[in-house]
């Protein structure tokens, strides 16, 4: 019994582990985009098919002088956001998000990041959006881009403070956030295997050659007829036996079963 349930324990991490890669595999993001410039990046998603490559670039948009290019006046407080280059004002130098808090005649200033910090997320929804992160004060801003058919370019605030990292969130909104297509275009990000997808390919070759390799020698050197050319047909056939016990044993907090005999 102690033996079963020594194998079980060790047969138990190995059967979680094989789960886990395979959702690692399956359940992944699989749009797979490149980070160009600090305001674009080029993206297509491997269930297309077709040769079509997506790029999203807000530098025509954006202000190379050292100035803002959106400033957003707000209740008690001012936004200022410029794409692709950082900007300098009184209270805050070389950021790409501005904070500006109005206290009546005195203002503040607050660091929300700059072009160096930004970060690209993926929505599930198919949106793509921006991250920035102050590394002095440690908040940041996140600025959604919206497609829209305005050919003039918009920042609205959607929340300030929403969680307990103080994340400012922002949406570009206009035709500037938009996805061009480029048709007939071999994209430029090569292919990647996850670790998951490289766990699991060694496992299921190490099993392919330990089943193969051991089948053939029990059947031509062995004699071996039947399920007994399989290596450790015991040990197989037991297996789910085994992870049963393992798992109870550690379900009841590693005690074993106490088993008395009839007299």
């Amino acid at each position: 019994m102690r033996t079963g349930l020594i194998t079980g324990l060790f047969a138990l991490p190995l059967v979680l582990v094989v789960s886990h890669c395979m959702a690692t595999v399956f359940l992944q993001d699989s749009t797979e985009f490149v980070k160009l410039s600090p305001c674009s990046f080029s993206y297509k998603s491997p269930a297309d098919q077709r040769r079509k490559a997506y790029f999203i670039d807000l530098a025509p948009v954006a202000v190379s002088s050292g100035a803002p290019r959106f400033f957003l006046d707000l209740h008690g407080f001012s936004i200022a956001y410029n794409p692709c280059f950082d900007f300098s004002i009184p209270c805050c130098g070389k950021v790409a998000v501005c904070e500006i808090q109005k206290e009546g005649n005195s203002s503040g200033c607050t660091d929300r990041g700059n072009q160096d910090s930004v970060s690209i997320m993926s929505r599930p929804n198919g949106m793509f959006s921006l991250e920035y992160s102050s590394a002095s004060n440690h908040l940041s801003a996140i600025v959604d881009l919206i497609c829209t058919r305005d050919t003039m370019p918009a920042l609205a605030i959607i929340s300030e403070h929403a969680n307990e990292s103080k994340q400012l969130h922002l949406a570009l909104m206009g035709n500037i956030s938009c996805p061009l297509v480029v048709d007939g275009f071999e994209y430029a990000v090569k292919p990647h295997l996850s670790v998951g997808s490289v766990i699991l390919i060694i496992a299921f070759s190490l099993l392919t050659v330990y089943f193969l390799g051991g089948m053939l020698i029990k059947r031509l050197i062995g004699g071996a007829r039947g399920v007994e050319v399989v290596p450790n047909h015991e040990f197989w056939l037991d297996l789910p036996v085994l992870i049963k016990d393992g798992a109870w044993y550690l379900v009841n907090g590693c005690r074993p079963e106490v088993v008395y005999e009839q007299i």
